[in-house]
């Protein structure tokens, strides 16, 4: 017998037991059976109706395990980096502002931080309102994550140069508030690389009904960095004036280098879900 005629006498039954073999009757019928001729030339016809996935299973929110993509994962932990920087500089920025200038800091009164710390906050939504949407047209998303996440260097980078500044010339030396305002410029720029993280995080989740998991995913684990990051940060700044050492600068400057680094895994382009 050959493989054909052998094909030809077997068939695929449609029942609950779904592909069980059968043998022909003897009169010719099938008992309602699909050939596996039949079968092939449906596939080969690009109607797949056996293995196509039901909609219902394809519009379905995903479980976790299935959220942990790559691309969850590298949009996600980006995103958790550029939030623990930010946070960890607003927490830092009102201690060094009130610290003794003997100690590093520049003594300033509680109205003249309140004055900076609202500068750095119109600042911020205003050169996002903006600038933001220019930005990522005319660089592109991924540029635009890393210029936001490269301003984070720089403003650890000047502090410093501030705390050196105001011993040398005093805490409200020309030169002192010159370098603090380059300080929120960097600050409020840096904002951008939020919008540019909200945007990978959107595109990396694997389906439309997925977005709300894999958004609340990320969101708890910034919630953890931004619960655990100020912490760390003062307490870190509070051990290094006991030393009179520049620790904190260096470990903050690390971690916004790392974001940095952290940044390069993206794409040039968010990724594209596959339209089912």
């Amino acid at each position: 017998m050959t493989l054909g005629e052998l094909l030809k006498s077997w068939r695929i039954s449609l029942t609950p037991r779904a592909f069980r073999r059968q043998e022909n009757t003897p009169n010719g019928t099938n008992n309602g059976s699909l050939s596996v001729e039949s079968l092939a030339s449906t596939i080969r016809a690009g109607d797949q109706p056996l293995l196509r996935p039901h909609k219902a299973d394809i519009d379905r929110p995903l479980p976790l395990r299935q959220l942990l993509t790559r691309d969850v994962i590298v949009a996600g932990g980006n995103f958790a980096m550029i939030s623990v920087v930010d946070i960890i500089y607003r927490a830092v920025l009102p201690v060094f502002l009130a610290t003794p200038s003997k100690l590093g800091g520049l003594d300033m009164s509680p109205s003249k931080i309140a004055t900076v710390l609202s500068i750095h906050g119109i600042a911020s939504g205003l050169f996002e309102m903006f600038f933001f949407a220019r930005i990522v047209n005319f660089i592109g998303e991924k540029r635009t994550y890393l210029l936001g996440v490269s301003m984070c260097v720089g403003e650890f980078a000047l502090f410093p140069l501030l705390s050196v500044m105001a011993a040398q010339n005093g805490s409200t030396s020309r030169a002192v508030w010159t370098i603090l305002g380059l300080q929120l410029t960097f600050a409020a720029a840096s904002n951008i690389a939020y919008g540019a993280g909200f945007i990978y995080v959107t595109a990396s989740s694997p389906n439309k009904a997925s977005l709300a998991s894999v958004n609340g995913l990320c969101q708890t684990i910034v919630s953890w960095f931004r619960a655990v990051g100020p912490f760390a940060a003062t307490s870190l700044y509070s051990s290094s004036l006991e030393y009179r050492s520049w620790t904190v600068y260096w470990i903050l400057g690390f971690l916004a280098a790392l974001s940095v680094v952290l940044g390069c895994l993206l794409p040039a382009k968010p990724w594209q879900r596959n339209a089912h």
